[in-house]
Formats: structure tokens, C-alpha cells, sequence
């Protein structure tokens, strides 16, 4: 799960999400987080195309939410456009387990001494990348009259045929 920040010049950092730093060597993913899982570990020099294959806009109101889903595609991502800003206390609320308004990654199964969740509290202009078959969700928040926008995407990476695939 890649995390971009700010929104300003999103394309930008989308672009650099993939495309790894100013030297072009590809980026991993953060190895404390399934790190069995090497999705992102993109050879850019075999890649055709990158297409965004579907994008849509999410708003949601007090009471919302999405159940846990997977995406088509390779690389699903979100981009945070609006929060409603009575979220933080509304957070702060929380007795046992806070979660309002957060975006929640599953792998795996629990055990013991093993995480299989990575959860998220999104700020305007967060863009997260991750790979389309990683199941989440978001949470419900209760504020009345607030928004939560967001405009989630799917990606798919087309791969250059080999050269014996050429040929035959």
C-alpha cells in the first residue's frame, strides 16, 4: 500500500508511485506489510501501457460506508478529495476500537502474533495505490450534514510481449 501526499499535482505522484525515484529505480512496498507480496515491484522496462480502466467518484454521508470488496485490475487506488472536518472529535469519541472514517486494508488471517490489517485515517489530498485483489473497506462516521468524497480508480498494467512470443 503506497500512500502519496499531497493532492497537488496528483498525476505527478501517481507517476512516481510507479515509476519509482528520479533514478528509475522501482519502489517497494513498505516490508513491514505483507511482505510475501512483491505487486509493486514493477519492471518498467517490460510495461506497454498503464491504463486506467475505470474511475468513479465516491461521496458518502453520515452512515455510509463500503463493505469489505476487491477491485478488477492490477492497482486500484483512492484519492481523498473532501473530510468532514467534525471527524477528528468524533474520533477522539471512540472507547475500544477507532475507526470512524477509516479505510481498512485485510490479507491473510489472523493469528497469533501476526497483523492481517492495515487501517488508514485519510486527510484531503491523500492518494493510496495498492493492488486490486487486497480486500477493504471504509468505515461509517455519524457526523450529520458533512460529506466524505473520494475518487477511486483501477489500473491495469498491459506487459510488452517477449520477443519469442513475437515471433511465433
Amino acid at each position: 500500500i503506497f500512500k502519496a501526499l499531497p493532492y497537488t499535482g496528483a498525476a505527478s505522484k501517481i507517476a512516481s508511485v510507479l515509476g519509482g525515484n528520479r533514478d528509475r529505480e522501482p519502489l517497494k512496498r513498505d516490508s513491514r506489510f505483507y511482505p510475501e507480496y512483491n505487486v509493486f515491484d514493477i519492471e518498467f522496462d517490460k510495461v506497454d501501457k498503464i491504463l486506467i480502466t475505470s474511475m468513479w467518484v465516491v461521496s458518502q454521508w453520515s452512515g455510509d460506508f463500503n463493505p469489505s470488496h476487491v477491485h478488477d485490475g492490477d492497482l486500484s487506488g483512492v484519492i481523498y478529495l473532501r473530510i468532514p472536518p467534525s471527524l477528528k472529535e468524533e474520533y477522539e469519541r471512540e472507547d475500544h476500537f477507532p475507526c470512524v472514517g477509516d479505510i481498512q486494508w485485510q490479507c491473510g488471517q489472523a493469528a497469533t502474533f501476526n497483523g492481517h490489517t492495515f487501517q488508514a485515517t485519510p486527510k484531503v489530498g491523500d492518494i493510496y495505490l495498492f493492488p486490486s485483489w487486497l480486500s477493504h473497506m471504509v468505515y461509517p462516521f455519524r457526523t450529520q450534514d458533512e460529506e466524505r468524497r473520494s475518487v477511486s480508480f483501477n489500473v491495469t498494467v498491459k506487459r510488452k510481449k517477449e520477443k519469442d512470443e513475437q515471433q511465433s
